[in-house]
């Protein structure tokens, strides 16, 4: 006599299987930079080859203004954005913000990045204000913002936002694509309250 608990168990356990293996149809993970170590401003620690990347961009690149042809500038509400390295699935891209422009939550579902601080903004990392107001507009003797080169870490799907102060705001975002193709723009990989209706139509195309 069947067991027909134990056959549905079993049918079950094949089609979980099953499943599993349509799902896995990742590209492998491309490594082109070797692993560095960085402990980021909010005092985590990370060895791996985006790090390694971010490191080789700020400290060794002889050209770090390697402008793509295809796709270089994204214009989206307040923000603008120009690429200024692309390579694989590593990407560099400088962003601009008007003045008293918020960014709010958002999360980048297929991009590992650092946000590196330039000046103007204070940032929101999962909920938290994590550069406050005098901190993003406070300036040092040498002129420069107080966290200039501030880098946070901010891993896909990681809630996190801003807000530019009177004379606007710009940061750089240090970019690895899990496709393994960086695409034309981070902002083109949002999951969130868009930046405004153009923003929403490029995002959904």
């Amino acid at each position: 006599m069947i067991d027909l608990e134990k056959k549905v168990e079993e049918l079950d356990k094949k089609l979980d299987a099953l499943i599993s293996a349509l799902y896995k149809k990742t590209a492998p993970e491309i490594k082109l930079f070797p692993s560095a170590y960085i402990k980021d401003s909010l005092g985590r620690e990370y060895n791996d080859d985006l790090t390694g990347f971010m490191l080789w961009y700020l400290n060794s690149c002889r050209n770090k203004f390697q402008v793509p042809f295809e796709n270089p500038i994204l214009f989206a509400g307040d923000h603008t954005s120009c690429t200024l390295f692309r390579h694989g699935p590593y990407q560099v891209e400088l962003v601009t913000v008007k003045p008293n422009g918020i960014t709010h939550g958002h999360r980048h579902p297929d991009v590992d990045n650092y946000l590196v601080y330039l000046t103007g903004a204070t940032l929101m990392y999962q909920g938290e204000k994590i550069l406050t107001d005098e901190q993003g507009y406070e300036t040092e003797k040498n002129g420069k913002a107080f966290a200039y080169m501030n880098k946070i870490r901010v891993k896909p799907n990681e809630l996190h936002g801003g807000e530019a102060g009177s004379r606007g705001s710009s940061f750089l975002t240090v970019q690895k694509w899990l496709s393994g193709i960086a695409g034309q723009s981070i902002a083109n990989n949002w999951d969130g309250e868009f930046l405004s209706e153009d923003h929403k139509i490029k995002v959904n195309d």
